[in-house]
């Protein structure tokens, strides 16, 4: 309701637009489609709202709600994600999900191009290679592989290498974390101690710092 009065109050603000039909997705899909093709009348290039418009016609999520099946349309979802890819060449998200919309459509070359294309903005662009996105794009890239029956490929591939140098890195990263914050703790303790020296509790924080 809030939303809704800002939208007939500021009518040519897109991004009113496009925060309403992400509030109104969990609560009516049409009227947040309605919300997301405002947007994009108002702003072309509104890149979110591409990216939700054709969100709605192949899974992406839990907490996102598609259209009924039979009003999915995957070519209208490639062309969104295509239309979405010219905007921001950069963002690896129209590439992800292609890769979804390809694997749907059983186009498996398609799909594995799409998702390695991920990868490499990932690493180039965005969080980089020990992120979470990369490892997602990574898993649905070795998926990819399972649904073409080439369950060895699969097992050897370049993917499952580089998923378990990613789940490498954070058991590192946890391990590192763990050990800072004992090492906090440890400073805390010097600084709650009678004959604690400055000295030891600032050493005792940089390598803190160091395992952050």
């Amino acid at each position: 309701k809030i939303m809704d009065d800002l939208i007939n109050k500021f009518p040519g603000y897109y991004q009113l637009h496009e925060w309403s039909g992400d509030i109104k997705n969990s609560l009516d899909v049409r009227q947040s489609e309605k919300r997301w093709e405002e947007a994009l009348e108002i702003n072309p290039d509104a890149f979110g709202s591409i990216m939700n418009l054709s969100a709605l016609h192949y899974p992406t999520g839990i907490n996102f709600q598609m259209l009924i099946e039979n009003e999915r349309d995957l070519d209208k979802a490639e062309k969104l994600l295509l239309r979405a890819q010219k905007i921001l060449p950069n963002s690896s998200r129209p590439s992800r999900f292609l890769g979804n919309v390809y694997r749907a459509k059983n186009d498996f070359e398609k799909s594995l191009a799409s998702y390695n294309k991920s990868l490499e903005l990932i690493e180039k662009y965005e969080e980089g290679a020990t992120s979470s996105s990369y490892a997602n794009s990574l898993l649905v890239a070795g998926h990819v592989y399972t649904f073409q029956g080439k369950y060895e490929e699969g097992r050897n591939s370049e993917y499952l290498e580089m998923w378990n140098n990613f789940m490498n890195k954070i058991e590192a990263t946890k391990c590192y974390r763990i050990k800072a914050n004992m090492t906090l703790k440890s400073s805390s303790q010097i600084a709650d101690d009678t004959d604690w020296h400055i000295d030891d509790q600032g050493e005792a924080l940089k390598t803190a710092v160091f395992y952050i």
